[in-house]
């Protein structure tokens, strides 16, 4: 059994088990589960983790001094700020491919000759356009 300790400590080890890929329905959680064998009594859980923090019965509880809602909160928060760390270097990835791909992609379907220009210019000219777009739309969310 491990001594609970505060959510910033296993931030770090949830990421390294999701391999850097965290999703919105990824979480980090303290349960609280029943023993079927003995009612009244079971054993606390940190979750995905699969860390045993203590048992609980009538008697006596591991958990005792420790505000669990408050604690999985915290470590919702905390996802929360890693989530919005991996969304802010993957917009910046897609400027920065943008920025490149939409003046060549741009450049190529001016150049396609009369007969092809209606299918592969006009699709490379609209994927310029998209990656353009997207590049106004990060610089206009940086600037709010």
């Amino acid at each position: 059994m491990e001594q609970l300790k505060e959510p910033e400590v296993y931030i770090a080890r949830f990421v390294s088990l999701r391999r850097g890929r965290i999703t919105a329905k990824d979480a980090l959680w303290i349960e609280k589960r029943e023993d079927e064998e003995y009612p009244g009594s079971g054993w606390y859980k940190l979750h995905p983790l699969n860390i045993d923090l203590g048992t609980w019965d009538e008697d006596e509880d591991a958990l005792r001094d420790v505000d669990i809602d408050a604690w999985n909160y915290k470590a919702f928060e905390l996802l929360n700020e890693v989530r919005a760390k991996d969304r802010a270097r993957t917009r910046n990835y897609v400027i920065y491919i943008s920025s490149f791909l939409g003046p060549s992609l741009l450049i190529l379907g001016w150049l396609q000759d009369n007969a092809s220009y209606s299918s592969v210019g006009l699709f490379l000219s609209f994927i310029a356009a998209i990656a353009w777009w997207s590049i106004v739309m990060a610089k206009l969310r940086r600037r709010s």
